[in-house]
């Protein structure tokens, strides 16, 4: 609060410099974007707001606008940019400021109310999941508190495009870890029955990897439908995370969906991995 209220006082004196021109206006939580953005009838978003801000700016005139953001928790779907189009002068800024003595929050998340959270009771999922753990496991329906968009695992590592995340968890302001075995270790790459396609050596044909696995662990991933794995699958400095296209539990064989790099390799000490996104 107390920094809050320096920059208002910042902000007014910065203004007062310029001779009192200046146009304000107000976005607040409660406000509708069908309101002039008077104090009294405030904007709801800092969408309109900017939109307002530009239409000013267009008009050429010589005042410094203000747009001042009332008290509460501003949630947004998606990133607020500001660029040159939203740019005032030296002399007639365009400034962005929580209201004198209020609190303003900022973020991209979706706040879960914890009686939304609920004790599992669905006897199948309870039977996907490991004994030591199956009680301690909690479920919330995201679509009960408007969250539907739930973004998408990627590939991911070494040589590949940077992508956006799917979405996270974060309980008491620290990030959750997306369900994985081992939890802080890999396991070996079994036997590589065929490498795939090798997009490093120009071979673009999209082939996934096939390996074959020892652990007992996979065998309770009958039902599991979107597993991936990540680890290092050729060189020790390229790791990579891929999805399993097919789980053969009699044959004890994971084949990928995604080729690796460099295709798939085995036998080195290095050679391991971890699943993830994983109900089990």
């Amino acid at each position: 609060m107390k920094k809050i209220f320096l920059l208002s006082l910042f902000i007014f004196s910065l203004l007062d410099s310029f001779g009192q021109q200046r146009i304000v206006f107000y976005v607040s939580p409660s406000g509708k974007d069908k309101n002039p953005g008077t104090i009294q009838k405030p904007f709801g978003t800092l969408e309109k707001a900017r939109s307002e801000v530009r239409n000013q700016l267009n008009k050429n005139h010589s005042d410094a606008i203000i747009v001042y953001l009332r008290k509460g928790n501003y949630t947004l779907k998606k990133s607020f940019s500001l660029d040159s189009l939203d740019s005032g002068t030296e002399n007639f800024p365009v400034i962005y400021s929580a209201y004198p003595g209020e609190e303003v929050h900022i973020n991209g998340s979706v706040s879960i109310p914890v009686n939304k959270v609920k004790a599992i009771t669905d006897v199948g999922i309870l039977s996907r999941l490991v004994p030591e753990a199956k009680y301690k496991i909690v479920q919330v329906n995201l679509n009960a508190v408007g969250i539907n968009d739930f973004g998408k695992i990627k590939p991911k590592g070494f040589g590949r495009p940077y992508e956006p995340t799917g979405m996270e968890l974060f309980c008491n302001n620290m990030a959750m870890k997306l369900s994985r075995w081992p939890n802080d270790s890999l396991v070996k790459t079994g036997k590589v029955l065929d490498p795939g396609s090798v997009p490093r050596n120009g071979d673009y044909s999209n082939r996934g990897g096939k390996f074959i696995f020892d652990q007992i662990r996979l065998q309770r991933w009958s039902a599991a439908k979107d597993i991936w794995i990540s680890g290092f699958f050729k060189y020790g400095y390229a790791d990579d995370a891929v999805k399993i296209a097919n789980l053969d539990l009699s044959n004890k064989t994971v084949t990928t969906e995604q080729p690796h790099i460099y295709g798939f390799e085995s036998g080195k000490i290095f050679h391991r991995w971890y699943a993830f996104n994983l109900l089990e």
